[in-house]
């Protein structure tokens, strides 16, 4: 329950950075398939988009282009539309994952990013290295890519902390268990020497 809770408090921090509907939904979806109840944002925004659905100015004969707006989504495509930015979030976390796997096993940061880059799709083995450190920055909310290995351990460590349900879509990863150790031991290995 504690990380379901963690999950809904992520995806409630997305919505209201973003302001991007995808994430109500997403929590939506969570609820239910967990069948636990909504959380009170997701409540407030369901009585706003009802209210939008059911009022009399929206009926009509294009009432059909008007509900993306109802909802909260905007009407026109391109880099800024909320569902091209949740699949780029995806992307970008599936690509961060898999570097976060090599990046645990030690291996410098420019190798580690280019095994991860060669273990997913097309996109990202085409991809230059100014193009995966720009994926890695964005997901892991960097303004800069620290350049050594200890540094960005620390950081892949600190999100799988925060992102505990990481488990379930990343079983390639170390269990939680093995994370907290892992984090442990890096706070403690400054202290030596």
């Amino acid at each position: 329950m504690r990380d379901y809770t963690r999950y809904l408090d992520g995806t409630r921090d997305l919505w209201l950075e973003q302001a991007n509907p995808v994430w109500v939904w997403l929590a939506i979806k969570s609820s239910n398939h967990n069948k636990h109840p909504y959380p009170q944002w997701v409540c407030e925004y369901l009585e706003k988009m009802s209210d939008r659905l059911l009022a009399d100015d929206v009926h009509g004969d294009d009432f059909a282009r008007k509900l993306p707006s109802i909802l909260g989504f905007r009407a026109k495509r391109g880099p800024k539309h909320p569902l091209t930015i949740f699949k780029r979030m995806l992307k970008n976390e599936q690509f961060a994952m898999k570097f976060a796997k090599h990046i645990l096993a030690g291996k410098k940061p420019s190798t580690a990013r280019q095994d991860a880059a060669n273990e997913c799709a097309r996109y990202w083995q085409n991809a230059d290295d100014k193009v995966l450190q720009a994926a890695l920055r964005e997901h892991f909310k960097l303004k800069r890519l620290p350049a050594g290995t200890l540094a960005l351990q620390q950081i892949v460590l600190n999100w799988l902390i925060a992102n505990p349900l990481y488990c379930k879509r990343y079983p390639d990863l170390p269990a939680l268990q093995e994370i907290m150790e892992l984090a442990a031991i890096s706070r403690n290995s400054t202290v030596t020497n």
